[in-house]
């Protein structure tokens, strides 16, 4: 099937833009794009690239020269202006890596106003499961006593995350289960270093070295904590997996297994009353 005959299904959209004197500033990926010519056919895909219209139907709606939009669209294409709506999630994605920790500068109190809960210092546990007690004791926390946390346990606490005796740990939309693991281990009874975690063996592989404190300090935005916790566990996902079943709604799939997987994490944490941090 050649790439004209895809785009007769699929369905274009384009990103948000505004008007500049004769031409469209759109504000892409890559950033803001200006675009001076083919104003014509701009203003037909902004009209009716809706993400339900394809080129054949955009072409059978204004007579436009099918051919012509096509090349259009290659074009908006290329300056990441235009894309397939099944995947506005790349854009998405895109457009919200930032290398800020915080985007705006606003106070501790401000902070405190948009808490809709306020956490209640007195645990009552009586009468409450063994599980309920690790609900209400789970917390985070940023000073760590520089403790080593041996090989074994870190294996542990990482099979707990995700595939434990051969069973799955959470949920994933259609049992896609797009998630990998690398670990930066900074004090154990194995050399430091990042190491990838095979979930279905259980086991751990040294990759290289760590280069990167620099980043990490940048990251967490807190130097001693860096300094003082035992490992790291960066939970990763391939964004393609989900979206190829579901499209756009698959991103959203990803990043709630995700938040099942930090869960595991503080669970298993406060049953070994160990510190974490998401």
């Amino acid at each position: 099937m050649n790439g004209k005959k895809l785009l007769d299904i699929k369905p274009i959209i384009l990103c948000g833009s505004f008007r500049k004197g004769a031409g469209f500033v759109f504000n892409t990926s890559i950033g803001p794009v200006t675009l001076r010519r083919m104003n014509k056919l701009v203003e037909i895909f902004l009209r009716h690239g809706n993400g339900l219209n394809t080129i054949k139907n955009i072409s059978s709606i204004t007579s436009e020269n099918e051919k012509t939009l096509y090349q259009a669209f290659e074009t908006l294409k290329q300056y990441k202006i235009a894309e397939d709506s099944r995947n506005i999630y790349r854009w998405f994605h895109s457009l919200t890596l930032s290398e800020s920790p915080y985007r705006q500068h606003i106070s501790l109190e401000f902070i405190n106003s948009l808490k809709a809960i306020k956490r209640n210092s007195k645990k009552e546990v009586s009468n409450l499961s063994s599980l309920e007690k690790l609900f209400i004791q789970r917390k985070t926390t940023r000073i760590f006593n520089d403790k080593p946390i041996n090989l074994k346990e870190i294996v542990r606490f990482l099979k707990g995350l995700y595939f434990l005796n051969g069973v799955t740990t959470v949920p994933s939309g259609g049992a896609l289960y797009p998630m990998s693991f690398y670990v930066a281990i900074l004090r154990s009874n194995v050399k430091s270093g990042i190491y990838e975690f095979n979930f279905l063996k259980g086991k751990l592989k040294f990759i290289s070295p760590i280069t990167v404190l620099e980043k990490l300090y940048f990251a967490f935005n807190n130097k001693s904590m860096v300094d003082t916790c035992s490992f790291i566990t960066f939970v990763c996902c391939d964004l393609e997996n989900h979206p190829h079943k579901y499209a756009n709604r698959g991103y959203r799939y990803s990043i709630l297994e995700a938040g099942h997987v930090a869960q595991n994490a503080y669970l298993l944490s406060t049953e070994r009353r160990w510190g974490i941090c998401e």
